[in-house]
């Protein structure tokens, strides 16, 4: 009988233990079990779910409009993004059964930038961030795609930046 117990028990703990890494928030352990890419210690699967709470406005400017005659050809367009995070429901039960830091509410942080280091961080232009971008290019998002495609632009145009 006594075996019994434990056999169940060291069963119920096993279960656990299992449901714990694999809900863990980062990924990570996934992440190394899938042979995902990794970027700052986090998997592509952290990623794309980070990614998954941003919003993109893109803004495109012409660039040396001014002093071209009538019938040159259209200056180049230089585009810029503006990234908004919405909070996830995690953040918003935290702000409502955590510590109170700040009041309660939908908090929308906004990054705009002429250069690449706003929005998200797997986004600011890093090298070491590209196989986790080229990843995320096919993810089943099109949000997420479309972020990674824009990661990947700026992690080319540093390329191209650097003698």
């Amino acid at each position: 009988m006594r075996t019994r117990w434990m056999i169940l028990i060291v069963s119920v703990e096993a279960m656990l233990m299992l449901m714990a890494v694999y809900f863990e928030p980062t990924f990570t352990v996934c992440g190394v079990v899938e042979g995902e890419a990794f970027f700052e210690g986090r998997s592509a699967t952290y990623w794309r779910h980070e990614l998954e709470h941003w919003e993109v406005e893109s803004l495109g400017v012409w660039v040396d409009y001014f002093g071209r005659a009538p019938g040159d050809s259209p200056p180049p367009v230089q585009t810029y993004h503006m990234f908004t995070r919405r909070t996830s429901r995690w953040d918003e039960w935290w702000t409502r059964w955590g510590p109170q830091q700040q009041p309660a509410g939908t908090v929308k942080i906004s990054y705009f930038s002429l250069d690449d280091t706003s929005g998200p961080k797997i986004l600011q232009g890093n090298p070491e961030s590209a196989p986790v971008l080229r990843e995320l290019q096919q993810c089943g998002s099109v949000k997420v795609r479309e972020m990674a495609r824009i990661g990947l632009e700026r992690v080319n145009r540093k390329a191209v930046k650097t003698p």
